[in-house]
């Protein structure tokens, strides 16, 4: 900046530092955790950040809602969060991170929503998985995993890029847990793990023929 006097005499050049905020957020991924389907992470990416000293707000949507409501927020150095207020076999949900730069203007996120799993099975061979698909990148394909009795750990049963499967029924186990997972397309390690779904079968007795 440089000041001009009456008699039109150029004065010294002054300096003036413009701040630019730039702020800028991308949500990463919602999932349940993998050892716990009772919770979800929300983890985003903030850029340009240097400016900004605020609050990201958590914003959440349940499955049927057209609203958002604010549900947390965390401060500047955290890009995660945990929500322990949810119901993962009822509902999907979606989210929103929210700040306000230093201009007072709002930065937001895109929208993901969850994975809900749900079963049916029909007393006999046939256990029908659905689920919703993940919002917020697109899927490469979806991992469904089970696992049989005590054993918890989870093994790829079949993958697939639609939204439903049907599962026959063996005779392997009493106990039969059930999950999916959806892998973002182009990238090996981002993953959104749905609930978990369990169904109990009657054990079945072999009667041995003596004849």
């Amino acid at each position: 900046v440089q000041e001009i006097n009456f008699g039109y005499c150029p004065g010294p050049i002054k300096v003036l530092n413009v701040k630019v905020d730039s702020l800028y957020m991308d949500m990463s991924l919602v999932t349940t955790e993998e050892s716990d389907d009772h919770v979800i992470d929300v983890f985003w990416l903030g850029e340009n950040t240097e400016f900004f000293s605020g609050y990201y707000r958590i914003y959440r949507s349940v499955e049927g809602q057209s609203y958002f409501s604010l549900i947390d927020s965390v401060n500047d150095a955290h890009t995660y969060y945990t929500d322990r207020n949810v119901n993962t076999a009822m509902y999907a949900y979606r989210y929103r991170i929210e700040a306000v730069n230093s201009c007072g203007s709002t930065v937001s996120t895109s929208i993901h929503r969850t994975i809900r799993l749900s079963g049916a099975y029909d007393g006999d061979t046939t256990i029908n998985l659905n689920w919703n698909p993940y919002q917020g990148w697109p899927v490469s394909n979806y991992s469904v995993d089970r696992s049989l009795d005590p054993d918890t750990s989870l093994a790829i049963y079949e993958l697939t890029n639609d939204t439903s499967y049907i599962v026959i029924k063996t005779i392997e186990g009493y106990r039969q847990c059930d999950r999916v997972s959806a892998k973002e397309s182009g990238l090996s390690n981002v993953i959104s793990w749905s609930n978990k779904v369990c169904i109990d079968f009657d054990p079945v007795l072999w009667v041995p023929n003596a004849f």
